[in-house]
């Protein structure tokens, strides 16, 4: 089985043009694999993790090895969450518009819950870094109403 994650940042529905290709492009996965299962998450509508004053502080008492306060604990739980299940899905399909050269706040959001030491990455004490989302492939949909030069 093929488990995708569909990233939607747009907010227009049915008017979404990177909606609508990553939708297609869906469609021709699953023609040509025997299983797609994807997992769809609106972006704009989720209750997505926040990486807010609890979530800073819990994760660094955490990681000089102090306890948290029982709320940072759960705000960072809630990031550990989102990172094992974007891990538990091999495949990531982002569809997103481009707003002022850039993607939407919601996307931004969620990249910044799950891109933490010891959730998608790691670093050893000399600095070196080593990615944990080994084997995932990432595809990236966007559209825009400005041409790209």
């Amino acid at each position: 089985m093929t488990r995708i994650l569909h990233l939607n940042a747009s907010p227009r529905g049915t008017r979404s043009r990177s909606l609508a290709l990553a939708d297609m492009l869906v469609a021709q996965l699953a023609r040509a694999l025997p299983s797609v299962c994807r997992t769809r998450l609106d972006l704009f509508g989720a209750d997505l993790p926040r990486f807010d004053g609890p979530a800073v502080e819990g994760r660094y008492r955490m990681l000089h090895g102090l306890p948290a306060e029982p709320h940072e604990e759960a705000a960072w739980k809630r990031l550990q969450a989102a990172a094992r299940e974007a891990l538990a899905h091999p495949l990531w399909l982002i569809n997103t518009p481009m707003w002022n050269f850039g993607p939407p706040y919601p996307l931004k959001q969620w990249i910044d819950a799950v891109t933490h030491p010891g959730l998608l990455f790691t670093v050893d004490p000399a600095g070196t870094t080593r990615g944990l989302a080994t084997g995932q492939r990432l595809v990236i949909v966007a559209a825009s109403a400005m041409p790209f030069l």
